[in-house]
């Protein structure tokens, strides 16, 4: 149980010295500094590699045991993991939409950080890199280190996950998407599924920022139509999951 706490203070740590960097650095540039979040983010990488380099040192994650055989790449697990990804992602939206739940301005530093490659590397690559490091390969194997089943685990795990994500809108679907993610993980002991659907999710989740009035085209829907087709795409995500981590083993 002291790895969990360890691996979860290493990546307070981070995002508190990214915090204190982003301070320090504003106060000597002034107030205009503030106004572009690209300028953040590269700070919050640098952080994120700290973090991960942290942990590498400490052997509490990011072990080469994390990583997947080659072989495994571009196969059939791989694809079914991303079109699950896929599906729970696009019903998260459907079945949150509705509440119009806040999200303290994190979409509008995503739109304003969209610009800049670094921060799209952030976003897209690294971000996920150090999540699954810190949630899967990290806080999960070490919770059934500890004694916890894997289920549990998963979930324990997919709730820190989305208590960090800091607001309603994005823990949500961070909680669902932790419990496939964790899924993937316990399924093979390493992030050669958690990682690519990971990266997919993010990916998907700029590009689709990209469209113009993507973020509205639902907006006129009733609840019914949220509703219903959201639970259909969840129930078809997670049957997948399922497929992939249970039904396969037999």
């Amino acid at each position: 149980m002291k790895q969990t706490l360890y691996i979860f203070l290493i990546f307070l740590a981070g995002q508190a010295l990214a915090g204190l960097g982003v301070t320090l650095i504003g106060h000597v540039m002034g107030a205009a500094w503030y106004a572009d979040p690209c300028r953040q983010g590269y700070i919050l990488l640098l952080a994120n590699l700290l973090i991960i380099a942290a942990l590498r040192q400490t052997h509490l994650a990011a072990q080469r045991s994390a990583w997947a055989p080659r072989s495994y790449w571009g196969g059939r697990r791989l694809w079914i993991a991303l079109t699950a990804m896929l599906l729970l992602a696009l019903s998260q939206s459907l079945l949150t939409d509705p509440f119009d739940l806040n999200d303290l301005g994190t979409q509008q530093m995503f739109h304003l950080m969209m610009r800049d490659p670094v921060c799209l590397l952030l976003l897209c690559v690294v971000g996920p890199l150090t999540e699954e490091i810190v949630f899967r390969d990290g806080i999960l194997r070490q919770l059934v280190r500890w004694g916890l089943s894997p289920l549990w685990a998963v979930v324990v795990s997919s709730a820190i996950f989305a208590l960090v994500h800091g607001n309603p809108q994005q823990a949500i679907p961070a909680f669902v998407l932790g419990i496939a993610l964790g899924m993937l993980f316990a399924r093979t002991g390493d992030l050669r599924l958690c990682l690519p659907a990971h990266i997919f999710n993010n990916t998907l989740a700029i590009v689709l920022m990209y469209i113009p009035g993507s973020d509205e085209w639902t907006s006129s829907w009733s609840l019914v139509a949220h509703i219903v087709p959201g639970t259909v795409l969840f129930a078809v995500g997670a049957y997948l999951i399922y497929r992939i981590t249970y039904a396969d083993r037999k």
